[in-house]
């Protein structure tokens, strides 16, 4: 409580990959800089183990006309679910995934929240099909180079447990 002013966390597993999320504001800092820590596997085999808030992106999701999916939370506000977005490197991929709370486990309400879930989810792979210098298209740029790329994806389903905690009034 001392530093930490809200936390996403989860971990579960989403077909062949074991993913692990952690994702922070800190207490004071009115630039709202995110801080995560992430972990995917895939067969056992690591894929990314870092804290670089450029590898995941986690945010809240909430129906229209509730505070569920407002970002930065505050107390009080409970989500549906969160979408989470890892980037696992040129050679693995993008990672999207749609948790949707199923049971809540522990929680007050207003600070804490502990739930169980269910994830669905997407690997998007991005090839270059023209020369070697063509970049990937990315879902977070814009739609310059998709005619130098070609996407695959697969879809996955799997469960969580994961938490909310809010020190924001």
């Amino acid at each position: 409580m001392d530093s930490v002013r809200s936390w996403y966390w989860g971990h579960g597993r989403l077909g062949a990959y074991s993913i692990v999320w952690f994702s922070y504001l800190a207490l004071n800092d009115p630039t709202n800089t995110t801080y995560v820590s992430s972990y995917v596997a895939k067969y056992g085999q690591v894929l990314v183990s870092a804290c670089k808030s450029d590898l995941l992106t986690v945010r809240p999701i909430g129906s229209p006309g509730t505070t569920g999916g407002r970002y930065p939370p505050r107390l009080g506000d409970i989500p549906e679910g969160f979408q989470l977005e890892y980037d696992l490197g040129k050679a693995n991929g993008q990672l999207r995934v749609k948790v949707s709370m199923r049971t809540v486990v522990a929680g007050d309400g207003e600070y804490y929240m502990r739930w169980t879930g269910d994830m669905v989810g997407e690997v998007i792979k991005s090839e270059s099909v023209g020369s070697e210098e063509a970049c990937p298209a990315s879902p977070r740029n814009d739609t310059k180079n998709r005619d130098d790329t070609k996407s695959s994806s697969s879809s996955l389903t799997g469960v969580a447990v994961l938490e909310q905690f809010v020190l924001i009034e």
